[in-house]
């Protein structure tokens, strides 16, 4: 996100480099700037992660709250990442669309130092999927039962 902002040229209005002049067009084109920088903060954005910047006014206040949100390994952090990955499902879209969030989800979780087991993975998958999915998870259930159990037995 800095990059963007820097490529767009808002990073100085961010980071509290470039302070509101006192001049009154100065300020305005301040002003300008720093509505531009809040709403590509806000864009790049989930509604989940919205909802912490809501009441933000000044970007350098919105990015202050997602730098304190984001930094470290801490607990809430992981807490955060495990919500959003609860909560993904594959309504309305697309499987490809929704099986690379869920990767990019478990990666975050990763680098903060959270791996999940596979069967803890797979679960998180399936329960994403919508209803029209349930014969087929259906079927994937039983055959993988009676495949278990032929394995237990020695056949």
């Amino acid at each position: 996100m800095r990059m963007v902002l820097q490529a767009r040229d808002l990073w100085e209005v961010v980071s509290g480099e470039e302070v509101k002049p006192e001049a009154e067009k100065a300020a305005q084109a301040w002003e300008k700037k720093a509505r531009k920088a809040l709403a590509a903060i806000a864009l790049a954005l989930s509604a989940a992660e919205k909802e912490h910047i809501i009441d933000c006014t000044a970007p350098k206040a919105a990015w202050d709250i997602l730098e304190k949100l984001y930094e470290g390994k801490g607990r809430n952090r992981k807490f955060m990442l495990l919500q959003e990955l609860f909560r993904m499902s594959m309504e309305g879209g697309r499987m490809d669309f929704y099986l690379r969030a869920v990767r990019e989800k478990m990666s975050e979780l990763s680098t903060v130092g959270l791996k999940l087991e596979d069967d803890i993975k797979l679960a998180i998958i399936l329960n994403g999927l919508p209803e029209r999915y349930g014969t087929w998870l259906s079927a994937w259930r039983t055959r993988r039962r009676l495949t278990s159990m032929s394995l237990r037995r020695g056949f």
